[in-house]
């Protein structure tokens, strides 16, 4: 990664904050809104240095504090570990995976954030069918079977990401992958609420942990629409800005 990148110091600010800046710079609020949704908490990316310096001035005029940090030290996320099952245990949590186990303290965590998208599901096919009965019914009537596809389904995935150890530990929590036997008692047949009651006992028990604008508002049952990203890899953007700003613990 080259270049520098200029980016919002408040963590809690919602990502679209500087929605009316950044429609000025780009010509408009639907290049403002692309931009904004692909990197949040961002007003700039890749640029030189006498243009990052120029565009934090701007920021700062329109009451905007801001960062201004070379990409590379954005990139810098540490490597993704993906829990399937994680369980609260007095001052920590086990976070398990297939052929482990780790122990993470409340207090080692630095960083926490949720985030939400939408994507396209694979396209639902009839091919199954088509090979068995269907098949059949071909073979006896002597005609082609065209290929049926049902429309495009999109759907909306929610993730966190818990930074611990010094920045050392990454977990990637996919709401639609986990075990939620680890909740106990708490646990409901809701995956929705299951994942929102994970991220209220990790969030509520680390004391020291930034947090982002979409971890508070979905653990409040606030509104979710304006805070939803443009991928997944615009969460994890939205991570690696939020580490520059979060303590090492």
């Amino acid at each position: 990664m080259t270049g520098y990148a200029v980016f919002l110091r408040d963590p809690l600010l919602p990502p679209r904050a500087p929605l009316e800046l950044m429609a000025r710079r780009l010509g408009g609020a639907a290049g403002a809104e692309e931009f904004l949704g692909e990197n949040p908490g961002f007003l700039g990316r890749h640029l030189t240095l006498e243009a990052a310096k120029s565009l934090a001035e701007a920021a700062t005029k329109a009451g905007l504090q801001t960062v201004l940090a070379a990409e590379a030290a954005v990139a810098a996320l540490p490597p993704a570990l993906k829990p399937v099952k994680i369980t609260p245990a007095g001052t920590g949590f086990h976070a398990g995976m297939p052929g482990a186990r780790n122990y993470i303290s409340y207090d080692s965590v630095s960083l926490i954030t949720a985030g939400a998208f939408d994507s396209v599901l694979p396209p639902v096919t009839l091919e199954p069918l088509r090979k068995g009965l269907l098949e059949e019914v071909k073979k006896l009537a002597g005609m082609e079977i065209p290929r049926q596809t049902l429309p495009a389904a999109r759907e909306t995935f929610f993730r966190a990401e818990v930074i611990a150890r010094a920045a050392e530990v990454r977990l990637v929590l996919e709401a639609e992958n986990l075990d939620y036997s680890g909740l106990g008692k708490e646990r409901t047949h809701s995956s929705f609420l299951n994942f929102r009651k994970l991220l209220q006992i990790l969030s509520g028990s680390s004391m020291k942990a930034l947090r982002n604008p979409f971890l508070e508002a979905f653990l409040s049952g606030k509104p979710l629409a304006r805070l939803k990203l443009a991928s997944q890899q615009a969460c994890e953007t939205d991570t690696a800005r939020l580490l520059l700003l979060s303590p090492r613990l």
